[in-house]
């Protein structure tokens, strides 16, 4: 793991989705660069609380995304939460 890294969050409606970015890729990200979800993502993987690294749920990401891709998720965690 790398060992630079921040918390992206996004809450939608009682659920709380947290994925682990590396910093620098993830504004680019977010800014509109070109830069691709899998270069920005530390691990592929969704939680519910990362400190405590608690996954989210298939039912709640099914819920609140429709999917259960990891990447597609990421990309909607990074352009709309914080």
């Amino acid at each position: 793991m790398s060992d630079k890294y921040t918390t992206a969050r996004l809450t939608k409606g009682q659920d709380r989705f947290e994925i682990l970015v590396k910093p620098q890729p993830a504004l680019d990200h977010k800014l509109g660069k070109q830069v691709p979800v899998s270069q920005v993502l530390v691990i592929e993987e969704i939680y519910s609380d990362s400190s405590k690294g608690t996954r989210a749920s298939t039912e709640k990401l099914q819920k609140h995304f429709g999917t259960e891709d990891p990447l597609r998720i990421a990309e909607e965690i990074i352009k709309a939460g914080e």
